[in-house]
């Protein structure tokens, strides 16, 4: 098939320039000859990265527009597209996308930029093949938010609100809403919901979700949280609503609100993730009881020396349950900065959790 059929000219000859450094020459041409073998393109179509003019000129991203009028003359080709990550938001740059039939988008990542209004997002964060959704880099306003996750398709299954760091967003205080059972979730007429919840460096934005996205029944299905670096207490309200269904945790152990968490109010949890070790972990481990917990994750960057030992002492504790593994995960990059091998970080591993290593749970696996 002739490249010219597929692409415009226009978006050839950027895709020849990114390929090749900004210098066409005959290897550059025949990676875009190979991409319109039908089996490649749906490789280079699976996830689309868009920018802008303002873009670093050495980022791997496509003008929106181009894109836009490409796939829109080409329906065989949007079928290819999984993940949509949009590095900038804007209104020029929403527009010609947002008038796409997808119909197999299941990733959707809304990044930094400003939105007039978020009916320009309407169309893409409805769609019902969307399953996650990511809004990161203050996109827009907490009342902005309220109304986009509003109009959200009722099929998605997770949302990630990450360093959302609004400057007109109150410190929030949750009101104590009443707690349903099992019975009343069962019975419930609601659609499915979210299941997934990943907030990283959310502060302020948290509150403002609960509170406003259609009521708590939102969060009667969650069963993966994950929370980083946010520091407004979020965590035991989330649990107060959805802890008997929740089944993982991804936490920063040093936060101090796990010190008002009860652990035994969640029966479900089997494998809880973390990354920082300190009081609030250990306060919140020692209160498992008969939790059926099997797995702990630690995420291990830098020395992590004292980190691991302490991790030790508490999982180790008597009032914890008997963990079926333990798993280390070892940010690789920062051991090969100061000259380790595989076989040193495993080794260094364990080293600081020999207990744990002679009773056969340790795991060390690297990112």
């Amino acid at each position: 098939m002739s490249a010219a059929r597929v692409f415009p000219p226009e978006l050839l000859e950027e895709i020849i320039n990114h390929l090749s450094g900004c210098t066409v020459d005959l290897l550059a041409c025949a990676r875009v000859c190979r991409a319109c073998v039908d089996r490649a393109q749906k490789h280079l179509f699976c996830s689309i990265t868009i920018g802008d003019e303002s873009d670093d000129e050495d980022a791997a991203w496509v003008c929106a527009g181009r894109l836009g009028n490409a796939l829109f003359d080409n329906p065989r080709l949007v079928a290819y597209v999984r993940e949509l990550h949009l590095r900038r938001c804007s209104d020029h740059i929403v527009r010609p996308l947002a008038r796409i039939a997808w119909t197999r988008l299941l990733v959707l990542s809304l990044g930094k930029g400003v939105i007039s209004c978020p009916e320009v997002l309407f169309p893409l964060v409805s769609l019902s093949c969307v399953r996650d959704l990511c809004i990161h880099a203050g996109l827009m306003t907490p009342s902005q938010l309220r109304i986009l996750l509003g109009k959200c398709s009722l099929d998605i299954s997770r949302i990630q609100l990450n360093t959302l760091l609004f400057t007109d967003a109150p410190l929030y205080n949750p009101p104590l809403f009443p707690k349903q059972d099992a019975a009343v979730r069962r019975n419930s007429n609601d659609p499915p919901k979210i299941t997934h919840l990943d907030f990283e460096r959310s502060r302020g934005v948290l509150g403002e979700f609960l509170h406003h996205l259609k009521g708590i029944p939102e969060l009667l299905n969650v069963r993966h949280i994950r929370g980083r670096d946010d520091r407004w207490s979020w965590l035991p309200f989330i649990l107060h609503l959805a802890g008997d269904a929740v089944q993982s945790l991804d936490i920063d152990g040093s936060d101090p609100s796990l010190e008002t968490v009860n652990f035994s109010s969640l029966p479900q949890l089997s494998h809880l993730a973390v990354c920082g070790v300190g009081r609030p972990l250990a306060s919140f481990m020692q209160q498992s009881g008969e939790n059926p917990i099997q797995m702990v994750s630690y995420h291990l960057a830098g020395g992590g020396q004292p980190e691991l030992h302490d991790l030790e002492e508490i999982i180790l504790s008597p009032r914890m349950p008997l963990l079926q593994k333990v798993e280390v995960r070892v940010v690789l990059r920062d051991f090969r900065q100061k000259g380790a091998s595989y076989e040193e970080c495993v080794s260094f591993v364990e080293t600081h959790m020999p207990r744990i290593f002679e009773r056969g749970l340790l795991t060390v696996v690297f990112d």
